[in-house]
């Protein structure tokens, strides 16, 4: 129980992820109903926060996935799929009931989605009526698949393979044309950008909790001196992620280095010896990373049905 208290700021780094995201969602659609220049100009500025806040997550998503398969060492990978269903279905399945209520529901796509499959996975072309969705779809397939990895692979084969698919699908990444997630960017594979992207993501997170069984047990001593440079390094490298990614021009797209930097702030975060790692590590502030998956979930209906109801905007499929 002890070692969990220490991710109470990774619960925080969730819901700031989650929050980028919404963001990501809800400035075009403010900008277009509200003439403001300001909010025409954040719209434009944006583009960038949704991909490197998705690549963040699944970087979390590998991380802790190879944590808690460790732990685990005598749970296989059927029971592990049994979980991942218990865990993401019942809320992605509830996620279409509203928007099929007002009438805002892809009859073929959604189906499919409701059973894990979706245009993220290059199975479908069109998105389905909550396109967030298919983060989920992609993960519980590659979860499943990093799952059976790390329980039957030799750590030092694991992490060199896992390092390999990690910077060949970000070198893929940044050469991409196009960064929509149902776009096939590797078709000698048939892969899409949002595989690409989980693929790269979650290797890395296995690399970084392989790396963080390695220092967690090392004693420091800190003065405060020390503590007050990581503390500035901590506060630089949030406020540099936040401020590139919510307002930036969507042709700054360099995928890896913007993960190098969250891998920075996540491991910083993860050692706790800055005062604002320190500051966050609560409890309550805590508490708002259990809120992060529902809030991903759920907020593209609540936009959609707002898009209906208040400004009585038909439906369109995409985002």
């Amino acid at each position: 129980m002890e070692e969990k208290k220490r991710f109470y700021n990774i619960d925080f780094l969730r819901f700031l992820l989650a929050a980028m995201i919404i963001y990501y969602h809800l400035t075009p659609m403010c900008a277009k109903f509200y003439s403001i220049t300001f909010l025409s100009d954040l719209s434009m500025k944006s583009q960038l926060v949704g991909r490197c806040a998705v690549s963040a997550f699944f970087l979390l998503s590998g991380f802790f996935l190879y944590i808690s398969t460790n732990k685990k060492k005598l749970q296989t990978t059927y029971e592990f799929m049994i979980q991942r269903i218990i865990r993401l279905w019942p809320l992605m399945a509830f996620s279409f009931v509203p928007l099929s209520l007002i009438g805002i529901f892809n009859k073929y796509t959604d189906i499919l989605n409701i059973f894990f499959i979706s245009s993220g996975l290059g199975v479908l072309k069109e998105s389905s009526s909550n396109d967030p969705t298919w983060f989920i779809c992609v993960l519980f397939f590659l979860s499943l698949f990093f799952h059976f990895l790390i329980k039957h692979l030799r750590k030092d084969y694991l992490i060199c393979l896992c390092s390999i698919l990690s910077l060949y699908s970000f070198i893929i990444l940044a050469h991409a044309s196009n960064g929509l997630y149902s776009k096939i960017v590797l078709p000698s594979l048939d892969l899409t950008a949002g595989m690409v992207r989980g693929i790269g993501g979650i290797s890395l997170g296995i690399v970084c909790g392989w790396f963080w069984e390695k220092i967690k047990n090392k004693q420091y001593n800190i003065s405060v001196f020390k503590k007050l440079i990581i503390t500035f390094i901590e506060v630089f490298l949030l406020c540099f992620y936040l401020k590139y990614n919510i307002y930036h021009l969507p042709k700054f797209n360099n995928v890896i280095y913007w993960q190098l930097i969250f891998v920075g702030i996540f491991f910083l975060f993860l050692v706790n010896k800055g005062y604002l790692s320190n500051l966050l590590n609560n409890k309550f502030l805590g508490q708002l990373g259990k809120y992060s998956f529902s809030l991903f979930v759920m907020h593209k209906p609540v936009i959609l049905i707002c898009r209906k109801c208040l400004w009585g905007e038909g439906f369109a499929g995409g985002g």
